[in-house]
């Protein structure tokens, strides 16, 4: 946990927490409220191999958070940006009487020429109140297609297979644990929990 300095003691900042975690070599990464130099040193992390690193900031769009990170005080450098895979934007909602999350965009970043590129592959769609796929062809899909070795086809069904897990879990797991062990279930056996779910 970060701690400002006072007269007696040097503060820690979430920079410093994230240099020692680093040390510690972990598998993942996951760091809510990045706003400062923290940020850089995130991203130096992907660039030195540790995947599945995750962050969250705040954005009004998948452009703003390109625009937020190269600027002070978070200063990552462009060409560190592209080592950054997916950008998802969520924001609060009024429905009806209540205030609800919903994703608003997916966005996937990639690089061509030198340049930072931002591909939007789901939207929000306010009349139909859903996430849509748009036409653009996913740079990730076709990455997971090239290393895996598996057809597109097995990809997107593999992903709908998921999709119906995960609302299945909406309504019937109501602990974090419970949640956990559905998804080790599911990486140990995955048609056999999409049989038991159907």
């Amino acid at each position: 946990m970060t701690r400002p300095g006072t007269r007696e003691s040097k503060g820690v900042s979430m920079d410093e927490l994230l240099r020692n975690a680093l040390r510690m070599r972990p598998d993942r990464i996951v760091m809510g409220e990045v706003r400062g130099p923290e940020a850089e040193t995130l991203f130096v992390a992907m660039d030195v191999g540790h995947q599945g690193t995750m962050g969250t900031l705040h954005a009004n769009s998948a452009r703003e958070v390109l625009l937020r990170l190269k600027s002070p005080p978070m200063n990552v450098p462009e060409d560190l940006l592209p080592l950054m895979n997916i950008i998802v934007v969520q924001h609060r909602l009024r429905e009806g009487k209540s205030t609800v999350r919903r994703v608003m965009e997916v966005a996937e970043v990639t690089r061509m020429d030198e340049k930072v590129l931002l591909s939007d592959v789901y939207r929000w769609n306010p009349a139909k109140k859903a996430l849509e796929r748009t036409d653009v062809p996913s740079h990730t899909l076709e990455e997971m297609h090239e290393i895996l070795g598996v057809t597109k086809s097995w990809i997107n069904e593999e992903l709908v297979r998921r999709e119906r897990v995960l609302r299945w879990a909406v309504r019937h797991v109501s602990s974090r644990e419970e949640f956990i062990k559905l998804v080790n279930a599911y990486y140990a056996d995955p048609e056999g929990v999409y049989n038991v779910i159907s």
